[in-house]
């Protein structure tokens, strides 16, 4: 488990390290608005992570951030390129891929 939040102090992990510990590291790739405010391709802060993998269909909420879970066939994710982020490692999908959700 990852320590999400120390509520006292209010910091907590960044929800890309939260995606890859439920996800366990692997079968998974961050798409749609969240990929593309990463690449900078659009302004708005996503309040919803929307994440493709090959195992849950579900949408958890930690605190204010929306984690939608929809399952798909490993074959129908759109290419995914491994960062890093607060030294931890995550998928994302590739700038050209994340032109889609402009």
């Amino acid at each position: 488990l990852v320590p999400i939040k120390a509520v006292g102090n209010k910091w907590s992990e960044h929800p890309f390290i939260i995606i890859d510990e439920i996800m366990n590291g692997k079968d998974y790739c961050i798409v749609g608005k969240a990929a593309a405010n990463y690449w900078k391709l659009i302004d708005q802060i996503p309040f919803e992570f929307e994440v493709y993998n090959t195992k849950k269909h579900k949408v958890i909420e930690i605190f204010h951030a929306r984690l939608n879970f929809r399952k798909r066939r490993k074959q129908n994710f759109p290419k995914g390129v491994t960062r890093d982020i607060q030294n931890h490692k995550f998928i994302i999908a590739s700038k050209e891929e994340s032109k889609r959700w402009m």
